[in-house]
């Protein structure tokens, strides 16, 4: 229902109080439909869930995926198999450390 919430959590407060805890998923990145017309775009987190919808952007600060396959995407799907995505992931974490780094 709200695919921007990793987890959602309500636990009792005895004897009379409720609390709501809630996270969101955080941005690894933009993937963009690139065979469509327009091109769509999805904000995914660590686990390739699409959660919100995003525009094309350029540069090193977010990571962007251009995925030419055609195919359907939407909100709450996985942008990608874990056989595809975790390898993105990890070279980007490399970079990122080297980058900081100064190599």
């Amino acid at each position: 229902a709200f695919p921007e919430i990793e987890t959602a959590e309500v636990p009792k407060d005895y004897p009379h109080g409720l609390s709501v805890l809630i996270k969101e998923r955080q941005a690894e990145g933009v993937w963009c439909l690139s065979g469509d017309q327009p091109e769509k775009c999805f904000y995914f987190d660590r686990e390739g869930i699409a959660y919100a919808e995003a525009t094309p952007s350029a540069g090193f600060i977010v990571l962007n995926i251009s995925d030419f396959r055609p195919r359907e995407l939407a909100l709450g799907q996985q942008v990608a198999s874990h056989e595809w995505l975790d390898p993105i992931l990890v070279v980007r974490k490399e970079f990122w450390t080297k980058r900081h780094q100064g190599v």
